[in-house]
C-alpha cells in the first residue's frame, strides 16, 4: 500500500500538477477559469480522479498487487472500472489532462495529452497485452474479446 502511495505521488503529481503547471505559466495564463467553458474541466478531474483510484483499488484488493510493474498484481484485474475498458487507469489520466486542457485553454497541453495517450497505447501494444496473454492465458484472452482497450463497450 505504501508503494502504491508513493508512486502516486512520483507519477501523477509530476505529469498531472507540475508539469501542466509548469506549462500554463510558461503560455502566461493564469490559473483561475477563462470563461464559462472552463467549468466542464470540473467533470473530467472527478471522472479522471474516479477511474486512477478505482483502477488503485483494483490493483490491490482485487489483483493482490499494485500498479507498478515490480509488484505487479498477481490475479487478473477485470472487474468495476476495469470491466468498463481495459485501461481505466490511463483513460483517468487522460480524462484528468482534458480537464486542465478544458480549464486553462491552453492548446500545449493538449498536445501534452495526446503525446501521452501515445505513450500509453504504443506501451499497450507492445508491452502490457503481450506480457498479460502469457500470465493469465485463455482467462486474460477472453477479457479482450470482452472489453474495449480505450472506450467502453456500448451494450
Amino acid at each position: 500500500m505504501l508503494k502504491t502511495f508513493g508512486m502516486f505521488l512520483i507519477g501523477p503529481g509530476l505529469f498531472l500538477v507540475y508539469f501542466p503547471y509548469r506549462i500554463i505559466m510558461k503560455a502566461g495564463k493564469e490559473l483561475g477559469p477563462h470563461n464559462a467553458l472552463s467549468y466542464p474541466a470540473i467533470f473530467f478531474w472527478l471522472s479522471g480522479a474516479y477511474l486512477i483510484f478505482g483502477s488503485i483499488r483494483s490493483f490491490i484488493f482485487e489483483g493482490k498487487g499494485t500498479p507498478a510493474p515490480w509488484d505487479a498484481p498477481k490475479e487478473l484485474v477485470k472487474h468495476r472500472v476495469y470491466k468498463m475498458n481495459r485501461n481505466p487507469m490511463y483513460t483517468g489520466v487522460l480524462m484528468f489532462m482534458l480537464g486542465t486542457y478544458v480549464w486553462s485553454q491552453v492548446f500545449s497541453l493538449l498536445l501534452y495529452l495526446l503525446a501521452f495517450w501515445l505513450l500509453f497505447h504504443l506501451g499497450v501494444l507492445l508491452y502490457e497485452e503481450p506480457t498479460l496473454k502469457k500470465k493469465f492465458g485463455q482467462p486474460y484472452l477472453y477479457y479482450l474479446k470482452s472489453t474495449n482497450r480505450w472506450l467502453p463497450k456500448l451494450k
